[in-house]
């Protein structure tokens, strides 16, 4: 049996052994038949007692099913016959023979189907066209994706786009069809070579080798050619007015004689092109679906190769984005590893949001410091900072090459003149011993001109400038990983709010509130993603709350389960709690929310909670409605992110701007976080919360209506501090992009300050 089919089942939902029997498990059986096809695909073989090892009473159910899909399914290794109709015109020439005007139909077979390669929507075997006896590639959608109206529209788009695309850095397409199951699959040809991937992983494992330096050399000018010819074919593309989305080293194809192809244009989308496309002289291609191969648009690409757009906010992909991707894929050629590396895909796609990668050179410090540029202004943050066209790109690396200025990069005049030096050695040498002596005149007089008053002062005002300047980033940086924490938190929540599972549980409690039946299964299911996500998205616990505001639920299971919270700022997002008593005509909230602090019931500590409505139906849907709130909490204190990389003596505070209504007047600046704050709750949860001198609330509110912009306070105390201490500080708003402008702006923002 498959030793990785083990955890597949006993992840699977069990059925309530204190119940009466129940009905067939769809959801387990659903997962064996996957995998069953999945081992098929792949051209191996499994039986169904080794699948149902570990559920034996799955078994015959099983069995029934597989033998029903077997019913209608010949297998792949039958030939599969392909046929195109053209229609072509009769000849108005004279002699010309004379041609159906029906048309004609082209029909080809194709055998000795054998695996090759699979994606996450397709399957890819190598075949043999038995008519024109060449090898080509077919690639079949997956038969679990075959139904997905969605799949089947993107496998379409993909299969069209491919095929007009008509440049030497795409691979032709041969034709399309079905197979006797039903399933979409189109013909291309078959390339014998190796991936990007392939070549880079050799070059850098044989750096460490002893080789001719000479060799070296080639075969790094090689993989510089390679990525121009990647970058000359995505210039077509983008010129089409398409932008591919998912380009890294793996679908880059080397082919034995030279060719360099980009392959899986599965996740394509069609973009409005821009003046400087339109003036290229190519026609737009404009796909019969548009951009119906992939409604949502979320998640597509490779997180380590996605721009800080495309991970953040589909809706604002651009050819910019794909410029980022070309950015990510020298990186790897130039130091052997991708960008930004991790086990979680939550952490780096929050990494890519925020722009946290290290430079080329602090990985290799042999690594030419133009190419770094080069590679560091392809994968600029903002979209408009980078390479306005992958052309212009290309045409930097080849600069390069040809020992020529790159304009990424502003290069010191020695190294002007070294160049000039290696095109005019006989010149130059004569006017290196001359300007030697100059050296030695102009040394000795700067020296007897200088003074030390001067250089200290100098020293003085650049380490103030310096101080200041890194406060400033510091902030900046520190406001960009809060936002990224606030935005990963809602897509976690936004995602498992969508689960068809716990809608059906909520919908049922809220027809039947007083009956208690099913609150464990919704426990349980609260229970699994509280464990789940805990690693990427800390939390002090998650629960649900119905649609009058009952909570159902709670992880870690607490007191507060059966109480209801109709009144709190994170169920209702009014921007405050109400009073208990008051909750008449209240309902449940309709976009996500950053709640307003509170005091919980069960911990008696100060916390911020995240919640996103859990709706019924889907999106348009006219008796759509929401069902109840899901909601992590956080105690004030605990983003200790904030603390990261932060330089020797700076200390970050996370500050909430927004109005609250905790004491008996209303007030602003409550001190979210601060290191001080996270000892004093240790020792007492019921200490009051922190706030800012209201004057300073009044220039930091100020600060935040005018814009992302930072900017200093100077004569600033920290609020923590027992003895008042006058502080340097830098404040930033925090802002997450992506989301619609009323909750984009929180309301937080960091001030990073250090002793003067």
């Amino acid at each position: 049996m498959d030793p990785r089919f083990d955890t597949l089942i006993d992840e699977a939902p069990r059925p309530n052994r204190r119940s009466a029997p129940p009905e067939p498990d769809d959801a387990r059986l659903d997962a064996l038949l996957e995998r069953w096809e999945e081992i098929e695909e792949e051209g191996g073989a499994i039986t169904p007692e080794e699948l149902c090892g570990n559920c034996p009473e799955l078994l015959d159910e099983f069995k029934r099913r597989v033998a029903a899909l077997r019913g209608i399914d010949r297998k792949l290794k039958t030939p599969l016959n392909l046929s195109e109709a053209k229609t072509l015109p009769l000849s108005a020439e004279e002699g010309a023979e004379p041609v159906s005007p029906s048309g004609l139909v082209v029909q080809t077979t194709y055998d000795d189907l054998e695996f090759h390669a699979k994606g996450g929507l397709g399957v890819v075997y190598a075949a043999v066209d038995q008519h024109l006896r060449r090898e080509v590639a077919i690639k079949f959608i997956r038969s679990r994706f075959a139904h997905l109206t969605e799949s089947h529209n993107r496998f379409l788009l993909e299969a069209e786009v491919t095929s007009r695309l008509d440049h030497p850095g795409i691979v032709p397409v041969y034709g399309f069809g079905e197979d006797d199951r039903g399933r979409l699959f189109y013909v291309m040809r078959f390339i014998h070579g190796e991936t990007l991937e392939d070549a880079i992983q050799h070059y850098h494992q044989a750096e460490g080798e002893p080789r001719p330096r000479g060799e070296a050399a080639l075969e790094f000018r090689n993989l510089l050619m390679r990525f121009i010819s990647v970058c000359n074919t995505i210039a077509y593309a983008h010129n089409r007015g398409i932008v591919h989305r998912d380009i890294k080293p793996e679908n880059v194809m080397l082919g034995r004689y030279g060719e360099t192809l980009v392959v899986d244009w599965g996740l394509a989308l069609p973009v409005e092109r821009d003046q400087r496309a339109r003036q290229s002289g190519e026609c737009t291609l404009m796909p019969s679906l548009g951009n119906n191969g992939d409604s949502n648009g979320s998640g597509a690409g490779t997180p380590a190769y996605m721009s800080p757009e495309q991970a953040g906010d589909e809706a604002s992909v651009s050819p910019a984005s794909d410029i980022y991707s070309l950015g990510a894929t020298l990186y790897k050629i130039l130091t052997g590893q991708p960008p930004i590396q991790g086990k979680r895909v939550g952490s780096v796609l929050r990494r890519v949001q925020t722009g946290d990668f290290a430079p080329p050179r602090a990985i290799d410090r042999n690594i030419s410091r133009p190419l770094e540029a080069v590679c560091l202004k392809a994968m600029a943050f903002e979209p408009e900072d980078r390479y306005a066209t992958a052309t212009e790109l290309a045409q930097d690396i080849e600069r390069w090459m040809a020992d020529e200025e790159v304009t990424a990069y502003q290069e010191p005049l020695a190294r002007k003149l070294a160049r000039w030096g290696r095109r005019n050695r006989t010149v130059a040498q004569s006017v290196v011993v001359g300007l030697a002596a100059v050296v030695l005149v102009v040394a000795g007089a700067a020296v007897w001109l200088g003074s030390m008053a001067k250089r200290e002062a100098q020293a003085h005002l650049a380490a103030d400038r310096a101080r200041q300047q890194g406060l400033l980033v510091s902030a900046k940086f520190a406001a960009r990983t809060i936002a990224g924490e606030v935005d990963l938190r809602w897509r976690i929540l936004e995602t498992e709010a969508a689960d068809p599972e716990l809608k059906a549980l909520l919908a049922q409690v809220n027809a039947s509130p007083d009956d208690h039946a099913l609150w464990p299964q919704i426990q349980a299911w609260l229970d699994a993603r509280f464990i789940e996500h805990n690693g990427a998205a800390k939390a002090e616990s998650w629960f649900i709350n119905n649609d009058s505001g009952l909570q159902v639920a709670r992880s870690p299971a607490g007191d507060s389960i059966g109480q209801n919270f109709a009144h709190r700022d994170y169920f209702h997002g009014r921007g405050f709690d109400l009073p208990t008593g008051q909750t008449a005509g209240v309902e449940p909230l309709r976009q996500e929310q950053l709640s307003a602090v509170y005091r919980s019931t069960t911990t008696g500590t100060w916390k911020v909670a995240f919640s996103t409505p859990i709706w019924s139906g889907r999106v348009g849907s006219p008796e759509r409605r929401v069902l109840g709130v899901l909601a992590m909490s956080v105690d004030l204190g605990e983003f200790g992110v904030l603390q990261t990389d932060l330089h020797g003596g700076q200390t970050a505070l996370l500050i909430d701007l927004r109005e609250d209504r905790l004491g008996a007047q209303p007030g602003r600046g409550l001190v979210i976080h601060h290191p001080e704050l996270q000892k004093s709750a240790a020792e007492d949860p019921a200490a009051k919360p922190l706030r800012l001198q209201g004057e300073l609330v009044e220039r930091l509110l100020d600060g935040a209506r005018g814009g992302s912009s930072p900017g200093l306070i100077s004569s600033y105390l920290d609020p923590a501090s027992p003895t008042p201490r006058s502080m340097l500080a830098a404040f930033e708003p925090v802002h997450v992009k992506g989301r619609p402008e009323e909750i984009a702006q929180t309301g937080w923002a960091v001030i990073v300050q250090e002793a003067e």
